[in-house]
């Protein structure tokens, strides 16, 4: 006879035990997962303020955190960069809202990096206050603090509706000046030497001047090139002059009854140096205001307004120059002779154009 070893039968409760475990498991892994989702903002919240905090002479104030983890993206709402001193009232920096996220396109090319999306910011540069203060700049380090609030390097950013102002508050009359409306982005700000060794960096931007002028920038940048080199084309189109009349009466103490005013400027930059130039042009300005009741006042104006009837084209009625700029940041030059020779140039051999100058500095130097 041959013994048979029989199975050990399986205990039911041990498998409904064992069933109840992985259960318990997952619920205890839920609701680890859900308490970490409704703590992510806060933790958020935190990290971005400590960061901002960090900005010299700055503070950050930061509203709320918006997560989204399916688009792999978080958005910091109605962020500030205020004055740590007190004395200026209006912030460096200020945004309704920044988008950061991660650029799914990009993973297809190899590239882990993100895009960033700055809803209305607003940027005060504040030249003087009652109380003694400015804002003109901002700590070098900026950049290094703001990379913080996203891991991964930066492919892409866009600005929508922003404004850029400029504050005097201490002048007589006090100066606001401001560009808005203006739209922005910079792409292919990671790109690598395997895509492109030539400018393969990006920017466009597009505003309104003084709720007249329109600007429009291109800007291209070899950013792998240390120190970068540029190449970047402004203009400034049809700006009517009246609406400068703040920043004139403070600064050249006179007032426009018409005008306009245009730009072009060409800047080149390589190896830390930059050349290039400055082309203004003011047509038909009119700036006696014989109602002033100011004898000196009018005095003044008349002899700025004699200067400017000597030395524009009389057949265009347009003052124009062409001012050659070089240096770097740190020592920017003006060629003031050539300037002043370029302002006859246009007086009395031909006027000079609403276009860019398609030689540069050289084109007008001769």
């Amino acid at each position: 006879m041959v013994a048979t070893l029989s199975r050990p039968v399986a205990s039911p409760f041990r498998s409904r035990r064992h069933g109840r475990g992985w259960w318990i498991a997952l619920g205890i892994f839920v609701v680890l997962l859900v308490g970490f989702r409704l703590a992510l903002p806060t933790i958020v919240h935190r990290y971005v303020s400590n960061v901002l905090d960090n900005i010299p002479p700055y503070h950050g104030v930061v509203g709320d955190i918006g997560i989204h983890l399916w688009r792999g993206a978080y958005s910091i709402e109605n962020l500030q960069l205020v004055k740590r001193d007190g004395k200026v009232d209006v912030p460096f920096f200020a945004a309704d809202r920044i988008d950061l996220a991660v650029r799914w396109a990009a993973l297809l090319h190899g590239k882990l990096v993100a895009k960033v999306l700055v809803v209305r910011p607003k940027i005060n540069f504040v030249a003087a206050t009652p109380e003694g203060g400015d804002q003109t700049e901002i700590s070098g380090s900026w950049q290094e603090k703001f990379s913080k609030l996203f891991p991964l390097n930066f492919d892409q950013i866009t600005l929508r509706n922003g404004e850029v102002w400029f504050h005097n508050y201490t002048s007589h009359p006090p100066v606001n000046m401001k560009l808005d409306q203006l739209q922005a982005e910079a792409r292919n700000l990671t790109n690598s030497q395997r895509l492109s060794k030539k400018l393969v960096t990006t920017i466009d931007a597009d505003g309104r001047l003084q709720g007249s002028g329109r600007l429009h920038a291109i800007v291209h940048s070899n950013i792998l090139s240390k120190p970068p080199s540029f190449t970047m084309e402004l203009s400034v189109d049809s700006l009517d002059i009246t609406e400068l009349n703040d920043f004139l009466k403070a600064y050249a103490n006179i007032t426009a009854n018409s005008g306009k005013f245009s730009l072009y400027s060409n800047i080149e930059s390589e190896d830390g140096e930059f050349h290039g130039y400055l082309k203004p042009l003011i047509e038909h300005l009119q700036i006696l205001d014989f109602k002033s009741g100011d004898p000196i006042h009018l005095v003044w104006e008349s002899i700025v307004s004699g200067f400017i009837e000597l030395l524009k084209n009389q057949s265009h009625d347009r003052l124009a120059t062409v001012i050659p700029v070089s240096g770097n940041v740190h020592q920017p030059k003006m060629a003031i002779i050539q300037s002043l020779l370029n302002v006859f140039r246009n007086a009395f051999i031909k006027a000079f154009g609403h276009d860019f100058e398609p030689k540069g500095v050289d084109a007008v130097s001769r």
